[in-house]
């Protein structure tokens, strides 16, 4: 070849002495024969690599000749050096935080890449390990940050820092480099691991962090635009999410000039993440695409076993595709911002407003407010049925692979203030950095606007609107202004714990509206904790329910409380804060636990750690109790706390069971709080509707005595 020396990958002239090709970074090798596995000793120093040669047409049109040349002489054609063997970095930034330092989910993790036992002449996996106090794992330490090389024999430390913050944008682009720099090849893939806030909130909380914040969408992509790995004009094949609430259309729009394809969840995750078994898939040929479905069908079997029916979702975004989802969105929400005004606002409010809210717990002052992007469009698909099926196409053509066992879930969510407006002034000023569509931010601010301006309904309480009661239904006869702009409504059951003590036991939108008629079918009912141990000796208390999600098939609810633990086992420190996730199936009575999660205790970040029911050795169900009334007996505008708590506390042993059942309030609990409390009004239970009006303000309505 008179001298010359040809990439094996894409063809273009390299030094004779380079080890690595310019143009494409791949290793050098013949071109024809398959690549080498790279060295698996450990590196202490940057590998020499070769100068960067500047690309030029006639270079290009050079190789192309060249090429041609080689076809007709030797037999070699395009198709084979298409076909040549291809290595894959995959770096793994994994954040340790409370998910390592309390639940060793990071080491677990690390120990499914080891037992994966991936192909290494194809593969090389890195992990970049810090931000937790304590790691499970032999050869971490928490006094530093440390990347790892991953192979079937463990993992080696190949290079180690001081310890640093990992949710600073620096230290993500520190890891790239060396990566990049170290371990050459053909694909580079970026598995960003930790919790995940969605994106207004953003990705990452280390332990170690004096301020808690987060990794910023605008510093994530300031971490990626300052690596050299982009610098020199390369992309990654694929950056994924091992987090919760990460997959929506402004993480895309973010990304989209970093990577070709966005592998992210609309929905929390659940505690045992990614399933990291789909190393063992990537083989000499293996594309980005068929990876990346491997990645998401071995997410979604992981919990074929699992203890919980968790919501799951995740999807492969080709970023290619995200400005037409851009464009489509556009044109969509542009004419809506056209004919949005203060007159139809009530009615554009309850077409827009999703019953699917990702990472939703119930708590309104706490919601993501993420929506899925396709569900949030066909609220006006009716209105704008053109503009609707441009913008289904489009997230269609975008979402090349997505699984998932929700409703209404398509593969990309987008910000939308649903559950949380009170707080959407406020989250819309920071939106504005992350907004993916110039027309849907301007639809969003005027619509935030409106939310904020002239309230539609004047009161905020009303004590003395008609009321029924018939058997176990209730009904109130809504004045006019709340029910014209009248967006959802709940029913709250207290129990009465002494004079003007009162504990909500049960809220729930098990209601309808009618004409102004205002009504719930059943609000005499509470939920029940039964245990039996293992002689046969049985004990009951109740539960504090919050339902966080009703469709035509159950309702799944939220009870907040204490867990404790008693087997060793890293499962979290005992007692810990705790939600548990019921389901009741439409038509039954008893319950089902499908999820207990620590509640979040960083800045705003949604849970990702789970629990085995068969490990909890206790429980305290946990509620507040409030005055409804003042000192003569009227009616409070604002509940006030009395700074009491009560609820029922379980101890469990090894071989007793439990179980949770939706009961009548005439269910004999016997003298539960004898000597605290006068048992007589422990038979006294008050019903009372709240109404939310389309621009988020509540309105409580009639106290009700309910006769059982």
């Amino acid at each position: 070849m008179n001298g010359h020396k040809f990439c094996g990958h894409c063809g273009s002239e390299i030094k004779t002495d380079a080890k690595f090709c310019g143009s494409c970074g791949s290793e050098v090798t013949p071109a024809v024969a398959p690549a080498p596995a790279m060295p698996t000793a450990p590196i202490t120093q940057p590998v020499a690599q070769a100068e960067p040669k500047k690309k030029t047409k006639k270079l290009l049109i050079l190789c192309a000749s060249i090429v041609s040349v080689l076809a007709i002489a030797g037999g070699i054609t395009f198709a084979i050096i298409a076909n040549l063997p291809k290595t894959r970095t995959v770096m793994i930034y994994m954040i340790g935080s409370n998910l390592e330092s309390e639940y060793a989910s990071g080491s677990a993790d690390i120990q499914e890449m080891i037992d994966s036992k991936f192909d290494p002449e194809y593969t090389k996996v890195l992990v970049y390990t810090g931000g937790s106090k304590q790691w499970e794992m032999d050869g971490i330490s928490a006094s530093e940050n440390a990347i790892f090389e991953v192979s079937a024999d463990g993992i080696t430390k190949v290079q180690a820092y001081d310890r640093k913050v990992m949710s600073k944008k620096e230290v993500l682009t520190e890891y790239i480099d060396f990566a990049y720099e170290n371990y050459k090849s053909s694909y580079y893939d970026l598995v960003l691991w930790n919790h995940g806030g969605g994106p207004i909130v953003g990705y990452g909380h280390d332990e170690f962090s004096i301020s808690n914040s987060l990794m910023s969408l605008k510093d994530l992509e300031s971490a990626l635009a300052e690596s050299t790995l982009i610098k020199d004009q390369k992309k990654f094949d694929f950056i994924g999410f091992d987090a919760c609430l990460m997959g929506s259309v402004e993480v895309g729009n973010t990304l989209k000039n970093y990577a070709d394809y966005l592998i992210a969840s609309e929905e929390s995750e659940p505690g045992m993440g990614w399933n990291y078994d789909f190393l063992n898939t990537i083989e000499a040929k293996t594309e980005t695409k068929d990876l990346a479905k491997n990645i998401i069908d071995q997410f979604i079997a992981h919990y074929d076993d699992y203890p919980y029916k968790v919501g799951l979702s995740l999807s492969a975004i080709d970023l290619s595709k995200i400005d037409k989802v851009t464009e489509a969105a556009n044109g969509l929400f542009n004419k809506v911002d056209d004919e949005l005004n203060a007159k139809n606002f009530s009615e554009y409010s309850r077409e827009l407003t999703r019953e699917r809210v990702y990472g939703y717990d119930g708590r309104d002052s706490q919601s993501f407010d993420l929506v899925d992007l396709q569900d949030l469009a066909s609220g006006v698909e009716k209105k704008y049925p053109t503009e609707y099926s441009t913008l289904k196409d489009a997230i269609a053509e975008a979402v090349v692979y997505s699984q998932t066992n929700m409703s209404d879930t398509n593969g990309l969510s987008v910000y939308f203030p649903t559950n949380n407006k009170k707080n959407a002034k406020t989250l819309v000023a920071r939106y504005k950095d992350v907004a993916y569509s110039s027309d849907y931010y301007k639809f969003l601010s005027k619509y935030i606007d409106l939310i904020n301006g002239k309230r539609v309904v004047s009161r905020s309480t009303y004590g003395d609107l008609e009321e029924k009661q018939e058997g176990k239904g209730v009904s109130v006869e809504l004045p006019d202004e709340l029910a014209e702009n009248y967006q959802k409504a709940e029913v709250i059951v207290y129990r009465k714990l002494g004079e003007n003590k009162f504990a909500p036991i049960y809220r729930g939108s098990n209601v309808t509206l009618e004409g102004n008629t205002l009504k719930t079918d059943n609000a005499n009912l509470q939920f029940v904790v039964k245990t039996k141990e293992a002689d046969g000796t049985e004990d009951s208390g109740w539960i504090a329910l919050l339902e966080k999600e009703r469709n035509s098939e159950y309702a799944e609810y939220v009870s907040f409380g204490v867990l404790y633990y008693d087997d060793g086992s890293r499962i979290g420190s005992a007692p810990k804060s705790y939600e548990m996730h019921l389901r009741v199936k439409t038509g039954e009575k008893k319950a089902e636990v499908t999820d207990i999660r620590v509640q979040s205790t960083e800045d705003g970040v949604s849970g990702k750690v789970s629990f085995d029911p068969a490990k909890i050795q206790g429980l305290d169900m946990i509620v507040s109790t409030y005055k409804l009334f003042d000192e003569n007996g009227k009616r409070l505008e604002k509940l006030e706390s009395w700074g009491q708590m009560y609820g029922t506390s379980l101890n469990l042993k090894k071989g007793d069971t439990y179980e949770i059942l939706l009961e009548d309030l005439d269910y004999d609990f016997g003298d539960m709080y004898a000597g605290e409390i006068d048992q007589a009004s422990l038979s006294d239970y008050y019903v009372e509707f709240v109404v939310y009006d389309t621009q988020g303000d509540s309105h409580r309505l009639n106290i009700i005595h309910i006769n059982k």
